[in-house]
């Protein structure tokens, strides 16, 4: 077996065709045993489930339908790592679908040398498609990436960060490694397997071309989860354990850089909470101003911040200053707006 293609699903039952068929209308007869799709439905309460099974029964060589209780995204991709096959794993959430050209463009490079391929991704809504990520590594199109950089990139960027924007050997994941403490995530898990996959990569491959596409579901920017930076926090922590990426240069100032760009996302969310009043709101900012990591890398604040967006700069320079009510009033005027 080559390929497995690992595709997560819970109360998809709108998309989760379209998603499965761009797949199997790649795969040739000739090609049929080297490629397997694996559905994990994870507890869903739709009909996703039940078409999971169908899918399976139509093409029973090449799809097979698990179920499991609800466990959430993280655990449900390492399900279905674990019951995979193939030398390498292709993900795709199972509301989005992948381009036409997706395996011919990859089989080239699933040779057995290269760990990692990593490829761009469309953004698509609303029936139209606009580039997610492009020349993350340059503009040719084939590139081969040190793990240093792409690691560094993963810290600076969101471009190299989604399971989906790579395919890699099943033999670059720890697939005894233990992330029950984590199956409450719903930000960050893909930073926290990257690390492992990237990790453990000794080859890797940039593919300058858009394969997959993301789609993204109006209003879906417009959320607030209190627990935004105490998830991602969890991430980072967990990170800094990794021996590997201590040994990159400058990995304090790259480490701090994501955090305040964590904590500036978590700022920025608070203003999409409308039950929120002030109070509440700078009592949101003093928990997560008060936290430990904030404080111990507040003195590297100052010099890493030329390398976050603008915006960010004032709203966390207002922040550190504790100017709570100002920046209530920001985050206010904003939402006027």
């Amino acid at each position: 077996m080559l390929i497995s293609i690992i595709i997560p699903v819970y109360n998809v039952e709108k998309y989760l065709e379209q998603c499965v068929m761009s797949f199997i209308m790649q795969i040739d007869n000739n090609k049929r045993g080297d490629v397997e799709i694996i559905l994990v439905d994870d507890g869903s309460t739709d009909k996703s489930g039940r078409l999971c099974d169908e899918l399976m029964k139509k093409y029973p060589n090449i799809i097979k339908s698990f179920h499991k209780k609800n466990e959430g995204l993280l655990m449900t991709r390492r399900y279905g790592y674990k019951v995979s096959r193939g030398m390498y794993i292709i993900n795709c959430d199972s509301d989005d679908f992948v381009e036409t050209n997706l395996l011919s463009s990859l089989s080239p490079f699933l040779d057995g040398i290269n760990d990692v391929i990593i490829y761009n991704m469309y953004k698509y809504q609303e029936g139209r498609k606009s580039f997610y990520t492009k020349n993350v590594f340059g503009c040719k199109r084939k590139k081969t990436i040190l793990k240093a950089d792409c690691i560094k990139e993963l810290f600076k960027s969101y471009d190299v960060t989604s399971l989906c924007c790579k395919a890699f050997k099943r033999s670059c994941l720890e697939l005894e490694k233990d992330y029950s403490l984590f199956s409450n995530l719903n930000y960050g898990e893909d930073t926290l397997q990257s690390v492992e996959v990237y990790s453990n990569a000794q080859n890797i491959v940039y593919l300058n071309e858009c394969l997959y596409n993301y789609r993204v579901q109006n209003g879906m920017t417009y959320k607030f989860r209190e627990d935004y930076y105490w998830q991602f926090k969890q991430v980072l922590l967990e990170m800094k354990k990794n021996n590997l990426l201590l040994e990159i240069d400058n990995f304090e100032d790259l480490y701090s850089e994501k955090l305040w760009e964590i904590v500036a996302r978590a700022i920025t969310q608070s203003r999409y909470e409308l039950d929120y009043n002030k109070n509440e709101n700078i009592q949101y900012l003093k928990k997560i101003r008060n936290d430990s990591e904030v404080q111990k890398y507040i003195s590297n604040f100052y010099k890493i911040r030329k390398n976050l967006k603008r915006q960010y700069i004032f709203l966390l320079t207002l922040f550190i200053k504790k100017q709570y009510t100002l920046l209530w009033f920001f985050l206010y005027l904003r939402n006027k707006v």
